[in-house]
């Protein structure tokens, strides 16, 4: 789509793309109601405390890394530390956290916090469906 212009009211951080700032697909295909903002909310949340908590593991990880990188006696002193970018990489993908990777979701079912988050959705759903439909006796 190309970046937004300055002057527009529509502005965003230089080199940052519309495709950047424009509604998700989800945003876009879930329902307008109020519950559905809040259930994004908290999921959003949840996926701001593992994007955290991912952080604060990955920052002495890394320097673990570059020492182990520098006194290893292997080829590529890179080599640890490219690891843990892999390791990373990939746990920004299942995190998530801004929703860009959508598609892994249609093509990898399980790939992402939000298909876990939906199986707990389909499995709580399920539970009160079944609840409603059993008659008072077969709590008994």
């Amino acid at each position: 789509m190309g970046n937004i212009t300055a002057g527009t009211g529509d502005e965003a951080a230089p080199g940052i793309s519309t495709d950047d700032v424009e509604p998700t697909r989800s945003a876009i295909d879930e329902t307008n109601s109020h519950g559905e903002l809040v259930r994004r909310v908290i999921v959003f949340q949840a996926k701001l405390f593992l994007d955290g908590l991912r952080d604060l593991l990955l920052s002495p990880l890394s320097i673990i890394a570059a020492v182990l990188g520098l006194l290893s006696q292997r080829s590529d002193p890179h080599f640890y530390f490219e690891r843990l970018l892999m390791f990373g990489r990939g746990s920004e993908r299942w995190i998530n956290l801004f929703e860009r990777y959508d598609a892994d979701r249609m093509r990898r079912p399980g790939s992402t916090v939000d298909d876990w988050v939906d199986a707990a959705e389909d499995v709580v759903r399920r539970e009160r469906r079944e609840r409603r439909t059993r008659s008072p006796r077969d709590f008994k």
